[in-house]
């Protein structure tokens, strides 16, 4: 584990153990992985077996023990053939560290193990485990399934899915975009630009069309509505928006990133508050202070 998250993950430790409805916590991806090791820019990656997954989504109580959430949001993610879905809950600290939380029921862990079980052959390490049953689990669950331990691991996947249980989808889509600029800003700094640009270009484009439609309906745009996935997105955006998001595209090159990501940032400043308010939301100022800090912080690194 990179020492940046050796006291985090010990403080998480301790919320487990405390915790009555936890019933088991792994460590998986980059920060339990040997070859290639965790870096400065690597997240916290846990699998965290629990009663009711359910508790941990609605709100954001439990996880200030160990730090400042910035930006937290969930992703769900089906799972073909199977009656239950992946749930990760993703935050961004004040500090630049990040975490995702899979959080997952007890009484699925086998089914859990087994579908993580290639990214589980390149490292894990259980850091919480009351009945003692965790480690014959993972063995069996990566003999089964014959994983190759150089397969790549969960700290470089592509992120994807929102959240459902959000009361209001603009205030994820701008947690998201918030917290996935720093995540690009990171793999930039780790030299690994291709991820970065398809973060930027490809995943971020959904929320980033909704929140313009979300700005034209609350009147900054000559014409109030946008559909089809933001098919008519140049009809009926005012020129000045266009003007600002013809910066956001991420060329295949670090500063070129860097820049687009700014922009971004620029961007959700000048749209943000303005479609909070039609939403009957409050723009959340602080969030977007903190991630602009850390993300000229590392610009300039």
């Amino acid at each position: 584990m990179h020492p940046r998250y050796v006291d985090l993950a010990a403080r998480i430790v301790r919320w487990a153990e405390r915790e009555p409805g936890v019933r088991g916590l792994i460590v998986i991806g980059s920060q339990a992985r040997e070859a290639p090791p965790a870096d400065e820019w690597s997240d916290l990656d846990l699998m965290v077996f629990c009663e009711d997954p359910g508790r941990y989504l609605g709100d954001t109580g439990w996880l200030r023990p160990f730090g400042h959430p910035l930006c937290a949001f969930t992703e769900r993610t089906p799972l073909g053939g199977r009656d239950w879905e992946w749930l990760v809950r993703r935050v961004l600290y004040a500090d630049g560290r990040d975490v995702d939380f899979s959080l997952l029921r007890e009484d699925r862990a086998s089914e859990a193990l087994a579908v993580n079980a290639e990214i589980l052959a390149a490292g894990w390490e259980v850091r919480y485990d009351p009945a003692g049953t965790l480690p014959a689990q993972v063995a069996g669950a990566i003999a089964a399934a014959g994983a190759a331990t150089d397969g790549e691991a969960q700290d470089g996947e592509e992120p994807g899915g929102e959240d459902p249980l959000a009361e209001d989808p603009l205030a994820e889509d701008l947690a998201v975009m918030l917290y996935h600029v720093i995540w690009a800003m990171k793999k930039i700094r780790r030299g690994e630009i291709w991820v970065a640009a398809g973060c930027l270009n490809s995943f971020l484009r959904e929320p980033l069309w909704r929140l313009i439609a979300a700005y034209n309906r609350a009147g900054g745009a000559p014409q109030p509505a946008l559909s089809y996935g933001g098919r008519y997105l140049e009809r009926t955006t005012a020129p000045e928006v266009l003007a600002m998001l013809r910066g956001c595209a991420m060329p295949y090159e670090a500063a070129g990133g860097i820049a687009a990501l700014r922009a971004l940032l620029n961007l959700l400043a000048a749209l943000g508050p303005r479609a909070c308010v039609a939403r009957g939301l409050e723009w959340d100022s602080e969030a977007y202070a903190g991630v602009r800090a850390m993300f000229e912080e590392l610009a300039a690194g």
